[in-house]
């Protein structure tokens, strides 16, 4: 809870009249500075995602001081909402992390000037996205920006899916290690032991369970073949690498291996196949095995499958903030540097990698030695994480026909296509690909240590 808290004061801290002194010295701690860039983040997913919602959208359209302030910037109210707003809107933090990414670039430490522009300054960058942000509802030419901006979020959805891929199959594995150790060779709590069997089979369960609404749903017509062969695939796949995960080179290699981690994978690329088939529209003979049209309509199962997806999402973007904040021992006082305010005349105190601890509650800068990850690496995971987020609000359809729906604004439509279907595809068959990897990577390179 520390780290929250920091965050929020370092929004209130950078409210203050003495804002520039804050935000230069005070909020520079490494931990809170992903996880304000996240809120960041997070604050424009539920815009973006209000302002997609039908009902949201007829309630907007016909209130009377939004018609008012329309009027007055001499703008569309329709741009304002819907299918072309969630568009503009990511557009706006695509393009705020891009500059962020390309700015960082070689930063090696906090002494580096670009450094205290990442780890401050709060106030004055929320005001530049805002900005980029109302500039972006002012691009010209609304169909021709949509419909090339799809292809960038075809692009940078299949990339943050990626990111997704590996970082679970990270997670799994360090929560197996942790589980295994604290259970130790049955010398520690049987509780450890017991809940990794309730969650391996929960999780294959839930595959099972997917597996089976596939085939009922999108895959139970003689000519959904297509359909029938992927699924089947995936799920004899996710059988495959389980019983791989148990095989005796794999065990000697990597002890830790084990159903947890097969069990999750295999949930996440069902998951994924599920996704697919749901945006999959009808074939060259208008046959449908998907939805009965091929039309979006954000409702019902599909609101579902747009909030499955933006859970996992936050939850990939908070992982990626903690995880490098793990990967040493935070000293106290690391992680939280507005949990003491600055007496005067009292310097920043500082505390390098190796360990050496700083007195709680005062303001800690750990990087001074080196930076404790890639601050361009962690802003272009974000940037793809936008596009990711743009295209999962509107169910990854091509904008062809939402743009074309003036007629009636409150309802959103948009068409499917198939290039979406085909990237979740390839993106569940590249998460086992990475999965059987760290299994069989010991084997390969024997000479080579690998983290157990």
């Amino acid at each position: 809870m520390c780290g929250i808290g920091c965050c929020l004061a370092q929004v209130l801290c950078c409210f203050t009249g003495q804002a520039c002194a804050c935000c230069c010295s005070a909020c520079n701690s490494s931990a809170t500075s992903r996880l304000m860039y996240c809120f960041y983040l997070i604050l424009g997913i539920v815009v973006s995602f209000l302002m997609y919602i039908p009902a949201i959208q007829e309630s907007l359209l016909n209130n009377t001081a939004i018609k008012y302030f329309c009027t007055y910037i001499g703008k569309d109210c329709n741009l304002m909402v819907g299918f072309t707003a969630v568009y503009r809107l990511m557009f706006a933090y695509t393009a705020f992390f891009f500059l962020l990414t390309l700015l960082m670039i070689g930063v090696k430490s906090s002494q580096d000037c670009r450094a205290k522009i990442h780890n401050g300054f709060w106030f004055f960058k929320l005001l530049i996205l805002i900005g980029i942000c109302v500039g972006a509802f002012y691009i010209p030419d609304a169909d021709v920006f949509a419909n090339v901006w799809f292809y960038f979020g075809l692009v940078g959805g299949f990339l943050f899916i990626l990111v997704q891929v590996v970082l679970l199959v990270d997670f799994a594995h360090i929560w197996n290690k942790l589980w295994v150790l604290n259970y130790g060779d049955g010398d520690g709590p049987l509780a450890w032991f017991i809940g990794l069997c309730v969650f391996m089979a929960l999780f294959f369960i839930g595959a099972l369970s997917i597996f089976i609404t596939v085939i009922v749903i999108y895959a139970n017509e003689s000519y959904c073949v297509t359909n029938k062969a992927v699924v089947s695939v995936n799920f004899i796949l996710c059988v495959v690498v389980s019983v791989a995960s148990l095989l005796p080179a794999v065990q000697n290699v990597n002890p830790r291996s084990g159903l947890l981690q097969s069990s999750l994978v295999s949930l996440f690329v069902m998951y994924l196949t599920w996704s697919a088939f749901s945006n999959e529209p009808a074939d060259s003979n208008g046959n449908f095995c998907g939805p009965t049209d091929n039309v979006v309509n954000l409702n019902g199962n599909e609101i579902i499958g747009t909030i499955i997806g933006l859970i996992i999402a936050l939850l990939t973007i908070i992982y990626t903030s903690l995880r490098s904040a793990t990967s040493e021992d935070p000293s106290p006082g690391q992680l939280c540097c507005c949990c003491g305010p600055l007496e005067d005349g009292e310097e920043v105190v500082t505390a390098n990698v190796d360990g050496d601890t700083a007195e709680k509650g005062k303001v800690v800068d750990n990087e001074t030695d080196g930076v404790t990850y890639s601050y361009s690496l962690f802003h272009g995971v974000l940037m793809v994480a936008s596009l990711y987020v743009m295209m999962t609000i509107t169910d990854w359809s091509s904008p062809s026909a939402a743009s074309s729906s003036k007629s009636d604004p409150s309802q959103v439509h948009s068409s499917r296509s198939w290039a979406p279907v085909w990237v979740k595809i390839a993106s569940s068959w590249c998460c086992l690909a990475v999965y059987v990897w760290t299994m069989i990577a010991p084997l390969v390179f024997p000479d080579r240590d690998f983290p157990s």
